[in-house]
């Protein structure tokens, strides 16, 4: 095991990591830790049952901090998870495993987790994931609690058939990942990136009254507007639209038709009248098999010349050759988080495109909305431990649909 990965067991007390306890607000959260802890050390320990996870062999529930130190402060900054509070008197024996970036962090996981044999895990990015094999020898492991987003990478879906639970930051990414989509129409809208270019690198002053053959802005307010899917992203998308006023058209096969009018959107005919109708389009789809490259040359034709296009879903919704064959015309304007490989290349056809708005898959949360994801997953750990199913869980489908 690296002499970098620290393991903390706490019996009674939170493992705390440097920083913290030297931090000024130590005083108030130690006293905060004293507190919960006599509070807790007065209360009969109740074993979770077969729906909720097993016992650390002395009553205590053992629960695994898989996570780095910067995965730690970025979820965890405002209170660490040792300080919550959970109730029916659960008693937590927390065990922490410090990720580090080097390659025996992956041989010291191997060799600690069965020895460790937690009932629950709470992981972010840079976890080992928990193989097949690996989990064969941790039997008491039935739950795995992801800050993140998709867990395909970190755990195999027989877990999840044969009763594990797994959850992840839900719906909460979807205000921001739809406050981005929102930035990147506007941006297209009103040519940002052109603009941005000509004075950055041009180092020009190009008014729309002095080239009036150049794409004018435009504003969103009344635009005909489509998204493409209807989860929680398209849905917190129509609340950022109100203030516009803005006619919304959505349109996701798999969903009721009551259900578009009561969030006030209207439901449209297929597809191909999604991308014709509509002055902007927002891609927010789910992936799936049958969803795969669904937006091809075909619907890619039906965009109206001034068009925009925007996708925050994910990449492999498009045909990207037949996008960057769109984009190189200069007809529709384009605002792109996703991409069918990422990185995107450095010679993709996609880049250099003034017409094209790119980010690097940066829609999920901001720094400053972490904490709440962070919270997200302790409140799933505590309907867990109070044996219930946290609101969060991921089923199998749910599983099938992430990438």
């Amino acid at each position: 095991m690296s002499s970098k990965n620290n393991l903390a067991l706490a019996r009674g007390r939170p493992a705390m990591r440097a920083s913290l306890e030297s931090s000024p607000s130590t005083t108030a959260i130690a006293a905060t830790a004293t507190a919960a802890t006599a509070a807790t050390a007065t209360t009969a320990t109740t074993t979770v049952g077969d729906d909720g996870g097993s016992d650390g062999g002395d009553g205590d529930i053992p629960v695994l901090l898989a996570l780095t130190p910067s995965e730690r402060e970025r979820f965890f900054k405002e209170r660490a998870p040792e300080y919550f509070e959970f109730p029916q008197g659960r008693k937590i024996r927390w065990l922490r495993w410090d990720v580090t970036d080097e390659e025996s962090d992956a041989d010291g996981w191997e060799k600690i987790l069965p020895r460790l044999n937690p009932a629950a895990i709470i992981g972010a990015w840079e976890m080992p994931p928990l193989t097949t094999g690996l989990l064969a020898r941790c039997p008491a492991l039935r739950g795995f609690f992801y800050l993140a987003g998709s867990v395909r990478a970190k755990i195999p879906r027989e877990f999840i058939e044969h009763g594990g639970i797994v959850t992840n930051w839900g719906d909460e990414a979807a205000p921001t990942v739809a406050e981005c989509a929102l930035m990147l129409a506007l941006m297209c809208l009103r040519q940002a990136t052109r603009y941005a270019l000509e004075m950055h690198v041009d180092r020009a002053w190009t008014s729309p009254g002095k080239y009036p053959r150049l794409p004018r802005p435009r504003s969103l307010l009344r635009r005909r507007v489509g998204i493409h899917g209807f989860g929680a992203v398209a849905r917190a998308l129509i609340r950022l639209l109100a203030p516009f006023g803005t006619h919304i058209e959505a349109f996701s096969a798999p969903v009721p038709d009551g259900v578009y009018a009561k969030h006030g959107v209207t439901k449209a005919c297929d597809l191909a009248a999604l991308y014709r109708d509509n002055d902007v389009v927002f891609i927010a789809e789910a992936l799936t098999p049958e969803t795969r490259q669904c937006v091809g040359a075909a619907l890619l034709s039906q965009l109206r010349p001034g068009a925009v296009l925007v996708n925050v879903a994910r990449g492999g919704l498009v045909d990207e050759p037949a996008l960057a064959a769109l984009a190189a015309r200069g007809e529709v304007q384009i605002g792109l988080d996703v991409f069918t490989v990422e990185p995107l290349p450095a010679d993709s056809p996609l880049r250099g495109l003034r017409n094209v708005s790119l980010l690097p898959h940066t829609a999920g949360p901001t720094i400053d909305w972490y904490p709440q994801c962070g919270r997200r997953a302790m409140k799933n750990l505590e309907a867990w431990l109070a044996g219930r199913m946290p609101p969060d869980a991921i089923s199998p489908r749910q599983y099938d649909m992430a990438t």
